[in-house]
C-alpha cells in the first residue's frame, strides 16, 4: 500500500506550513484563553484540520498492489470441418489432462467458435482468422503460452492467418489427414460481370489449379440451362500448374441465369467436389436511345457510330443540328460534334441531367456550362499526340488486347495548349508527346450534380479503327473501348422507389436476408413502413 498525489511532493510541505501559519495566527495572541493546555489543544486541532483539508486539494490516492499467481494459458483448438475424416475427440480430451501446470481452454471451430471439443466433424467452412481473433478478444493481455491446433491445414473462409499481427505466441499443430500430394484439378475462382445485357456477350475468367497431372489434359466445359455452351481441352505442363481461361458468353435469356463450370475428373482423383463451380449473372433487357448531333462532318462520327451500333441494346439516331427539333427527353445519352451556333439547345442541355459525350471539345466552342470540370487555353496550332492509359482509372476495365492496341495505335491530332482540371474529373487516356507522358487529357470524365460527362479533346479516332482492322482483321479492340465508354455513361443508378437487395448465391449454412428499401418522390428514404 502507498500514498500518491497528483502534484510534486514539496506541495505537501506547503500544506503543513499553511496549516501551521494559520493556527499560529489564530492563537499566538489569544488573550481570552488563559489555559495553556487548552490553547495548545485548539492549536493542534486547527493545525491538523487545515493540514488535512489542504492536503485533500492535492488529490491524494492510496495505491495497493496485490500479487496473484496465475498459470499460463494453453489453448487447444479442434478443427471440426467436414474435410477432416478422422475423429480426434477422445485424443484431445486425454491430451488436455496432461498439462496440470497450465490453464487449458478447449475449443472447436469451423465457421464458428465453440467451447469444448466436438465428436462430429460437420462444419462447412474453416476460418482460422476467426479463431485467432476469438483468442485475442478472450485472452488479451494475459499470458498465452501456446496454441495447440488439430487441423488438416485447409481453410476456405477468411484471410490467411499467417499475415495477422495478433499471433504473438507459439503454435503447435497436430496434422490431420493425408499429407501426400494427390492428383487434383480444381476451379479456384471465376470472375464475371454481375449484370449483362440481353443480346450482348460478357466475359468469364476461369482460374484452374492442377497438381500431379503433368503431361495429362483436362476438359473444361461451361453449361447453361443443361446445355453445353463451351468446351476446351487444357494441357497440363507441370505437377503444380495454374491456368487462366477467358471466354465470352452470349447473354441469350432474361433474368438471373445460372452457369455451371465443370472440369473433367481424372483417374485417381479423390476430391471431385472442386471440379464444379456454379455462378449467376443477371441478364437484363434494356434498350437505350442515343442521340448523335453534329454541326460538322468528320470521319470520327462514323467510326464512333459504327462501334456502338454493334450493341443490340443501343438505338442510335444521327442528326444534323439544323434538323433537330430540340426534344432531348427520349434519349439516355447525347453525343455532340460541334454546337457553337445553337444557343437554345445548349441552354436546354445545361438544364438537363442526360449524360453527354463531347467530341472535339477544344474546337467546338461550347459554353462553359457544358464543360465545367475542364478548361482549355489554346496556345498554338495543331500537334500529334499518342494515347496512354491512365493506370489510376478504374471505372471500367481494359482487356489485355485493348491495352496493347492503345499503346500501339496511330497518333491523334489536338490543339496545343494548357488544361485546368477540377478534382472531380478523371482522366482515362493521357497525351504522350515523344517519350514524355503528360498530364494533359485525351479522354476524361466527370460526374457533377448527377450528370456524367465525357470530354474528348483530340480527333483522328477513325485512324484507330483502320489500324485495328489492318492488324487484327477486325475492330474488336476499337469497338470494346467505345462500347465500354458508352455503357458507363449510359448506365444510371437505380431510380426505382422500391428496391429489394439480396445475395444471389449463398452457401448451405447461410441465412437468406431480403433487405427492402422504400423512397419517396424525391428519393428520401422512408423508414416508418
Amino acid at each position: 500500500m502507498g500514498l500518491a498525489i497528483d502534484l510534486p511532493i514539496f506541495y505537501s510541505a506547503v500544506c503543513i506550513l499553511l496549516a501551521f501559519g494559520y493556527a499560529y495566527f489564530l492563537y499566538h495572541k489569544e488573550s481570552l484563553i488563559t489555559s495553556l493546555s487548552l490553547k495548545a489543544g485548539l492549536f493542534l486541532i486547527r493545525f491538523l484540520f487545515i493540514s488535512i483539508l489542504s492536503a485533500l486539494l492535492l488529490n491524494p490516492i492510496f495505491k495497493t498492489i496485490k500479487n496473484e499467481e496465475e498459470k499460463p494459458i494453453l489453448v487447444i483448438a479442434q478443427d471440426v470441418s467436414s474435410s477432416i475424416k478422422d475423429s480426434v475427440y477422445h485424443d484431445l480430451i486425454n491430451l488436455s489432462k496432461k498439462f496440470p501446470d497450465f490453464d487449458v481452454y478447449p475449443y472447436s471451430f469451423s465457421n464458428s467458435i465453440n467451447s469444448g471439443f466436438s465428436e462430429f466433424n460437420n462444419g462447412l467452412k474453416t476460418n482460422y482468422n476467426k479463431l485467432v481473433g476469438e483468442i485475442e478478444s478472450r485472452f488479451s493481455n494475459r499470458n498465452i503460452a501456446g496454441l495447440i491446433i488439430a487441423t488438416d491445414g485447409l481453410y476456405n473462409n477468411g484471410p490467411n492467418p499467417l499475415y495477422t499481427k495478433l499471433i504473438n505466441y507459439p503454435i503447435y499443430p497436430i496434422s490431420l489427414g493425408d499429407t501426400t500430394v494427390k492428383k487434383d484439378v480444381k476451379i479456384l475462382k471465376v470472375k464475371h460481370n454481375q449484370v449483362a445485357f440481353l443480346g450482348n456477350t460478357f466475359p468469364l475468367e476461369i482460374a484452374l489449379s492442377m497438381q500431379e497431372l503433368q503431361a495429362e489434359s483436362v476438359d473444361l466445359s461451361v453449361w447453361h440451362n443443361s446445355k453445353k455452351i463451351y468446351t476446351k481441352s487444357v494441357e497440363v505442363i507441370s505437377d503444380d500448374d495454374y491456368n487462366k481461361i477467358k471466354i465470352l458468353v452470349d447473354a441469350s435469356d432474361i433474368g438471373l441465369q445460372r452457369y455451371q463450370i465443370v472440369v473433367s475428373e481424372i483417374d485417381g482423383e479423390d476430391n471431385i467436389k472442386n471440379n464444379y463451380y456454379t455462378t449467376y449473372v443477371d441478364v437484363i433487357d434494356s434498350k437505350y436511345n442515343i442521340l448523335l448531333l453534329h454541326s460538322i462532318s468528320h470521319p470520327d462520327i462514323s467510326a464512333y457510330k459504327g462501334a456502338i451500333d454493334q450493341n443490340k441494346n443501343y438505338t442510335t439516331k444521327t442528326l444534323d443540328i439544323n434538323e433537330f427539333n430540340g426534344d432531348i427527353d427520349p434519349y439516355q445519352l447525347i453525343v455532340l460534334f460541334g454546337l457553337e451556333k445553337n444557343i437554345d439547345l445548349i441552354n436546354n442541355l445545361t438544364d438537363s441531367r442526360i449524360p453527354l459525350l463531347l467530341f472535339e471539345l477544344n474546337k467546338i466552342g461550347l459554353k462553359e456550362e457544358l464543360s465545367t470540370a475542364i478548361r482549355f487555353n489554346a496556345k498554338g496550332g495543331l500537334e500529334e499526340v499518342s494515347a496512354v492509359k491512365n493506370e489510376q482509372f478504374s471505372k471500367f476495365t481494359f482487356s489485355d488486347s485493348l491495352s496493347d492496341f492503345i499503346s500501339e495505335a496511330p497518333p491523334l491530332i489536338t490543339l496545343f495548349g494548357s488544361y485546368n482540371l477540377l478534382n472531380s474529373i478523371e482522366v482515362i487516356l493521357k497525351q504522350k508527346i515523344g517519350l514524355h507522358v503528360t498530364s494533359k487529357p485525351i479522354i476524361s470524365m466527370s460526374q457533377q450534380d448527377g450528370r456524367k460527362t465525357c470530354y474528348v479533346t483530340a480527333e483522328g479516332f477513325w485512324r484507330w479503327k483502320l489500324y485495328d482492322y489492318s492488324k487484327n482483321k477486325n475492330n474488336n479492340s476499337f469497338n470494346e473501348f467505345f462500347n465500354k465508354l458508352t455503357q458507363y455513361l449510359i448506365l444510371d443508378e437505380d431510380k426505382s422507389r422500391f428496391r429489394i437487395e439480396y445475395k444471389k448465391q449463398i452457401t448451405e449454412d447461410e441465412n437468406i436476408y431480403f433487405n427492402a428499401l422504400l423512397f419517396n418522390e424525391i428519393f428520401e428514404l422512408i423508414t416508418d413502413k
